[in-house]
């Protein structure tokens, strides 16, 4: 071989080794990338799994020792390389957007940042969206008024079916519904606010309600008070207040292992005297960060 073809050789074989060592780089950095996907992917299944394990021990524990008095709380379990929290409520302290009454949904609308002039439009609307004609009440939305807005849909005439749902009536924002969805149920036969359950919100949108007298209820309730009498004052309006008493929890369990975060919220109903004794209503598995 001529020495100009030895240096070409050369040349040629330095190349093939820096193309070899940037492969094998290449494959070396995949591979971890693979592995760290892989210690994610296992971490995410075992998140999950603690998160639903989460809601049966809960459930478990409501039918077997019964609800505690209070209608929200918040317990925290350990699990294998994480925790698990659980915040549960009871459905019955909220106003059910199918039942409650004129007075109670329009009170509550009043704690938004609803403008007043839109107030009555907006519950005429909600009450359109879940009665079952198609009249109009004197401010609200039935079909036609959907479709001259530009909607695809009309108004349902038929009950709520979440309270996701009451994105879609004419009028409603973004900011109004955040303000309103943890105060609104679907769940439950209650018309009424139940006053031993109910939070502040719902409190609020009782007729004759005030709130000097709602923070001392919710104190005396939770045992930072001591009960005189009628805590919740001789104004507010008794009519609005009980109802039938509901089984239905709100339960939310959201776990953490390593980096990753899962949730699960789960509607449940029980029923000791039937089996099994609780019945599922809706499960939403929800991702979290680290992934």
């Amino acid at each position: 071989m001529r020495p100009e073809q030895r240096g070409y050789a050369l040349v040629i074989t330095l190349w093939l080794v820096t193309l070899l060592g940037l492969l094998a780089m290449s494959f070396l950095g995949g591979s971890r990338t693979e592995v760290r996907l892989a210690g994610l992917s296992r971490s995410g299944a075992q998140a999950l799994a603690g998160a639903e394990s989460g809601v049966w021990l809960f459930i478990d524990r409501l039918l077997l020792q019964g609800a505690p008095p209070a209608g929200r709380w918040r317990e925290t379990h350990e699990i294998p390389n994480g925790k698990v929290t659980v915040d549960a409520e009871n459905e019955g302290g909220k106003l059910n957007l199918n039942l409650a009454r004129v007075e109670l949904i329009e009170n509550l609308l009043r704690q938004t940042s609803l403008l007043d002039e839109h107030l009555a439009a907006l519950r005429d609307a909600i009450l359109d969206w879940r009665d079952v004609d198609g009249d109009k009440r004197r401010q609200g939305a039935e079909d036609g008024d959907y479709q001259r807005a530009g909607f695809e849909y009309g108004a349902k005439d038929g009950p709520f079916n979440s309270v996701d749902e009451l994105r879609y009536v004419r009028g409603m924002t973004e900011e109004v519904f955040r303000e309103l969805a943890p105060a609104l149920t679907v769940y439950g036969r209650h018309s009424g606010v139940d006053e031993r359950m109910a939070g502040r919100e719902a409190l609020l949108a009782v007729p004759g309600a005030r709130a000097d007298a709602i923070e001392g209820h919710l104190a005396t309730r939770e045992g930072r008070g001591s009960p005189e009498g009628d805590t919740l004052g001789s104004e507010i309006d008794r009519r609005f207040l009980g109802g039938a008493p509901t089984q239905v929890y709100r339960v939310t369990a959201t776990a953490e292992v390593s980096t990753v975060r899962r949730s699960i919220t789960v509607f449940v109903e029980l029923d000791p005297g039937r089996q099994p004794p609780y019945t599922v209503l809706a499960w939403r598995e929800m991702p979290g960060g680290g992934e």
